[in-house]
């Protein structure tokens, strides 16, 4: 079942906890479904037509959902792209640079620190198949975006301007973006050494 609001795309189910609506999008490839959750203001909840919840829930039921914080409605608004279809766009995106977002345990690692907060911890990393059957630069690449993401995001971008300038140098001047980033992504990731 969908929900159809004003000025937001649609939404699989609204629930109130307490005096607060969320608006809800469900991972549906996941067992147990994984929901997704939008805050809608008070201020809000008018404008983009919620008069019922589907669902009302207490606040240890809501705590206990597994319900994963996407920030407020406001982000949604005037926008018809499903926010569920635009985060699997941007992970495939990501894994093209950080592959082991990928492999399940590493994603489960990454995803349990960011849900309680706190950076990954060598042991935790050194302790799957992932680190062991990939080569000490991808290792490398791995820790850095662990430990300091900016620094590896900056990384990233230098080395497609490099790379775009080594395409120049060598007489490739029509070289395509695609081209070009996946030249320097699997440089800077290790994937080439």
């Amino acid at each position: 079942m969908t929900v159809q609001l004003n000025q937001v795309p649609l939404m699989d189910e609204v629930w109130k906890v307490g005096n607060t609506f969320y608006l809800v999008r469900f991972v549906l490839n996941t067992d147990p479904p994984i929901p997704l959750v939008w805050e809608v203001s008070a201020a809000d909840v008018a404008a983009l037509g919620i008069g019922r919840p589907t669902r009302t829930l207490s606040a240890a039921t809501f705590a206990s959902s597994g319900a994963l914080p996407m920030g407020d409605s406001r982000e949604l608004l005037n926008t018809t792209d499903d926010p569920v279809a635009v985060i699997q766009s941007n992970y495939d995106t990501e894994i093209k640079v950080k592959p082991w977002l990928a492999d399940a345990d590493m994603m489960a690692i990454w995803m349990a620190a960011a849900l309680e907060d706190r950076p990954i911890s060598a042991a935790e990393m050194q302790g799957t198949e992932w680190w062991r059957t990939h080569s000490a630069t991808e290792r490398q690449w791995l820790t850095l975006n662990a430990s300091d993401p900016v620094t590896a995001d900056n990384l990233i971008a230098d080395n497609r301007l490099r790379v775009a300038d080594l395409f120049q140098q060598a007489g490739v001047d029509n070289a395509s973006l695609d081209l070009i980033n996946l030249v320097a992504d699997n440089w800077t990731s290790g994937v080439w050494t």
